[in-house]
């Protein structure tokens, strides 16, 4: 286990193996979060508080959300919380971390209490800065806290800094000294001054330069132990936004992870740890998070691998945060993209969600359990061993009663010896499986599918598969219809003029009840070369209507065209009447100079139009427009490839005139 420790994940590392997410494909590597209710909540920090093996959580809640004071949330073994208990009402805490400081082989509290001034005015906080230890009783409760005066509180860590056995913290607020605080062994401290003036933001402890006593990482330096409480201050940190300590080369030697910030652009830095404790200069890595980001091995393979809260790409706005799979050399692989959220706090201001990450579950793999302002969202990971059932998905949105639906089950990694016997359940009568109500995924494999039998019914019914592996439960959902039949066919508008390029009307299909899935009406017209129509057109599932375009193209003379739909060898038709298109216009000139191969036309018409189009008659084709240029006349020039030797000029209410083009 390494020396290392970061204030808020001070438990995870002296209990807890972490890794965290994984999957394969579009197998989710983590299940959709579950929310719990902690107003304020800020930190989240991972501990077994009363002794049953389980992992709780433990709340700073520091954002005003009309909450303030600490939260505990006991653990089940599935992954599941009890409903948060506020073991301190009071204070404006910003940071917590759990370790025994009375001895008593119980886990305490500690909070750092300072009113961060990036946030909104605390409601009911203390007006001092000071640590509060909360001593526990070994069952999830605690004893009235304990408070020593400190120069600032806005983060801390726990170690033991004078090699008496009994844990000290190291602590600091905003631009202040790091104060170090001397365990007594019964929850109080001694204030050993300060160590180095003029240091702030996050500390991690840990024996960097080997020599057996605890250092500190903090405010960009490193800060090596004498072993009786006192540091000399080292080496300055080449990475800005410590982030994390991590081996990500695998060289066993401690590396740094960090983060810039810059118009709202997260950019990570790592550093590679020497043997002397030092660290190499910095390098730009492929990894960031809108908060803090936490190390471990989250997929299969022994490479260190970062997750950050954040969001997917929105518009503008690049993605940030998710699961950053290791490649063994300082970068990484995006495996899930970001989540979690930063949460408006009013008046332009907003908190960073803060995640932590344990085994949750006790399947051998971490999870994931972040605070986001108005609560904590655990999201358990997929892989494990056991690995999770991860989603149950069937092929099918909308049926006819008396067909077969084929359903999938998928596990988040390869299932263990044996395979995975996932059993399968339906909400319907009128959904049964005729293989059986199990399902076995092979040893190794991470999904197999099942049939799922549908019967025949009157009205609409609403399917809910559900699977169920190691009291996990997925859901798939699907709608079994009665059958339906071609109602009929209908037009709008059912008679238009038709136009050289085609003058745009609407089909519309309508079915006797709703659609299943892949629903096609396949579409004709009795004179295509009149009247357009596409070769099919789609429903979607569920519905009872679905529409296509139509074109109608000039005639000689007004003509009726039968436009047909069929359906499961039913057809309905209706009909189309194409008028001829009325002559209110008049080509005045038309001239086309082949050397050119430019097209003049000037013409007359009295309808109230901005342009008239040209075509070339012959093929329908449009080759331009001329604008109006006084009441009623139209002149314009065109190119256009030649020979061009007739026009068709058309207004887009109807009026046309065809005559022939003078060649020059």
């Amino acid at each position: 286990m390494s020396l290392l420790s970061r204030t808020w994940c001070f438990v995870l590392l002296l209990l807890v193996a972490g890794h965290v997410f994984t999957a394969s494909a579009q197998i989710p590597r983590f299940l959709n979060p579950v929310s719990y209710s902690v107003p304020g909540a800020s930190m989240t920090v991972l501990a077994d508080l009363n002794g049953d093996g389980v992992l709780d959580i433990v709340t700073a809640n520091g954002f005003v959300f009309n909450g303030s004071g600490v939260s505990v949330l006991l653990g089940k073994r599935n992954g599941a919380f009890q409903p948060a208990t506020t073991i301190v009402a009071a204070g404006n805490p910003n940071w917590v971390l759990v370790g025994d400081f009375n001895n008593d082989g119980k886990l305490d509290i500690a909070v750092g209490n300072q009113p961060n001034p990036n946030l909104p005015p605390p409601v009911g906080g203390p007006t001092v800065t000071d640590v509060s230890i909360l001593l526990g009783k070994g069952d999830g409760t605690f004893s009235p806290s304990i408070e020593t005066p400190t120069l600032g509180a806005l983060t801390m860590a726990a170690a033991d800094f004078n090699g008496d056995g009994k844990l000290d913290l190291a602590i600091t607020g905003v631009n202040g000294p790091v104060q170090i605080l001397l365990g007594n062994g019964d929850g109080t401290f001694t204030v050993n001054g300060t160590s180095v003036s003029g240091l702030s933001g996050s500390i991690f402890t840990g024996d960097f330069n080997h020599d057996g006593k605890q250092d500190l990482l903090a405010g960009g330096w490193q800060m090596l132990g004498n072993g009786d409480g006192t540091f000399t201050l080292g080496q300055a940190l080449p990475v800005t936004g410590l982030q994390t300590v991590a081996d990500l080369n695998g060289d066993g030697i401690l590396d740094l992870v960090g983060q810039s910030v810059f118009k709202n652009i997260f950019t990570g830095e790592a550093a590679f740890g020497l043997p002397d404790g030092t660290w190499n200069p910095s390098f730009i890595s492929n990894f960031n998070s809108d908060g803090n980001i936490v190390a471990g091995k989250f997929d299969s393979d022994t490479k260190t691998d970062l997750f950050g809260a954040g969001k997917p790409a929105q518009g503008l706005d690049p993605s940030v945060g998710g699961l950053f799979l290791g490649n063994g050399d300082g970068f990484f692989t995006l495996a899930v993209t970001g989540f979690g959220f930063t949460i408006d706090g009013g008046a332009g201001v907003s908190f960073p969600a803060f995640s932590a990450a344990g085994d949750l579950d006790h399947n051998g793999s971490p999870d994931i359990a972040m605070a986001v302002g108005t609560g904590v969202q655990v999201s358990l990971n997929t892989r494990g061993t056991p690995p999770l059932l991860a989603q149950l998905t069937t092929t099918a949105t909308d049926v006819i009663g008396g067909t077969t639906v084929t359903g999938t089950v998928s596990l988040g990694g390869p299932a263990p010896a044996g395979g995975a016997l996932v059993s399968l359940t339906s909400s319907s009568p009128s959904a049964t499986f005729p293989n059986g109500n199990t399902v076995l995924i092979p040893a190794k494999s991470q999904t197999a599918t099942f049939t799922i039998s549908t019967s025949a019914i009157t009205k609409p019914t609403a399917v809910i598969i559900t699977g169920t592996y190691h009291s996990l439960r997925q859901n798939g959902r699907f709608t079994i219809v009665p059958p339906f039949s071609l109602s009929s066919v209908s037009f709008s508008p059912f008679s238009l003029i038709g136009l050289y390029g085609g003058a745009p009307a609407t089909g519309t299909v309508t079915l006797s009840g709703p659609a299943s899935d892949g629903t096609v009406v396949n579409l004709s017209s009795s004179i295509p070369a009149v009247v357009s129509v596409p070769a099919s057109v789609s429903l979607k599932a569920g519905a009872k209507t679905a529409t296509f375009s139509i074109s109608a193209f000039n005639v000689a003379a007004d003509t009726s065209v039968v436009i047909s739909a069929t359906l499961q060898g039913a057809t309905r038709a209706g009909t189309v009447t194409v008028r001829k298109e009325t002559p209110t216009v008049t080509i005045t000139k038309a001239e086309y100079t082949v050397s050119k191969s430019t097209l003049l036309v000037e013409a007359t018409s009295s309808d109230r139009v901005a342009t008239l189009q040209l075509f070339n008659p012959k093929t329908g084709q449009l080759v331009g427009s001329i604008p109006l240029v006084n009441v009623g006349k139209f002149s314009g020039q065109v190119a256009v490839g030649g020979p061009f030797t007739s026009v068709a000029v058309q207004s887009s209410v109807g009026g046309v005139a065809v005559g022939s083009v003078q060649q020059k």
